[in-house]
């Protein structure tokens, strides 16, 4: 009864009305476009605790992070949308796992939750052009497997790479990345929606894990003033 309770506790009301409200849209969506890949509904509902539990500061997010990039790689696979499989299982998911190694080994005074960092402009500008390199790089190997909207697949390859470096050097900035990430999937997954109805279900899903997502922004700009981060650090 107690790690009941606990678990339903620890979301507050309006995290569980946005995660099931969430949920229901998805669910309703994969079956109403006559979706097959099952995969697609668990990674999708992977995803959706996995920005929440990140909302909250959790080490979990990252987890949950690591695991829906699996998934998402291999839906990426099937429309031949290279860049997304290529980033996702390669640098994602590692990414990811190392996050939750780092949101675990920095925590703040507040059990279960993540010590947050405000970044300069130098780490800022370091993180996207690391991104930036990665992507360039990648449009020629890309664009030799040819891949599916290869333009907006790369812009998707920089925005999700500089999210999940934010995440690992614990930034707000993680989830503004994620929320311009979210808008050029709904427009990539639109387009293969054209071709293919099931793919109309991931247009949805990503449009509420854009929701999800401002949600976590406004989450962690609370959590920096909790935390009294309110000063540049280095560590």
């Amino acid at each position: 009864m107690k790690f009941l309770k606990a678990v339903l506790t620890y979301f507050n009301p309006f995290e569980w009305a946005l995660l099931i409200v969430s949920l229901g849209v998805s669910i309703f969506c994969f079956f109403y476009f006559h979706s097959t890949q099952y995969l697609y509904l668990i990674g999708s509902i992977v995803g959706f605790f996995a920005i929440l539990f990140a909302a909250k500061g959790s080490p979990v997010g990252p987890f949950l992070m690591f695991v829906f990039s699996i998934f998402y790689g291999f839906v990426s696979f099937t429309y031949k949308y290279y860049g997304e499989m290529i980033v996702y299982l390669c640098v994602t998911a590692v990414i990811a796992f190392v996050s939750f190694i780092a949101w675990l080994r920095h925590p703040s005074k507040e059990k279960g939750v993540v010590k947050t960092r405000i970044l300069d402009w130098k780490e800022v500008l370091m993180v996207l052009s690391l991104a930036a390199s990665v992507s360039a790089v990648l449009f020629f190997w890309l664009k030799a497997l040819n891949t599916a909207n290869l333009i907006l697949s790369i812009f998707s390859v920089f925005t999700s790479l500089s999210a999940i470096i934010f995440e690992y050097r614990r930034s707000k900035l993680f989830s503004i990345l994620y929320m311009i990430n979210d808008i050029i999937l709904i427009v990539m997954w639109s387009m293969a929606a054209q071709e293919n109805s099931e793919y109309y279900s991931l247009v949805v899903c990503f449009g509420a894990f854009f929701i999800n997502d401002i949600y976590a922004l406004v989450s962690w700009i609370l959590l920096e003033k909790r935390q009294g981060r309110t000063n540049i650090e280095s560590n």
